[in-house]
């Protein structure tokens, strides 16, 4: 029979310590926005260029 135990070791709960980061908050936000950014515009050419693929066979989306 099994005991049921509260442990307060973090890795059994699957939590990992943080990585200690020399960035200011606001330049890690301004960084990671401008990158998502790009992510999200680089994001939209494919389904552009397939519009525009489709459009060039005569269908239109």
């Amino acid at each position: 029979m099994a005991k049921n135990k509260a442990s307060s070791n973090d890795a059994n709960l699957g939590f990992e310590e943080a990585e200690e980061d020399d960035e200011e908050f606001e330049e890690k936000m301004e960084r990671l926005t401008a990158e998502l950014s790009e992510q999200f515009r680089k994001s939209g050419e494919p389904e552009k260029k397939i519009k525009e693929n489709l459009a060039g066979l005569g269908y239109e989306l």
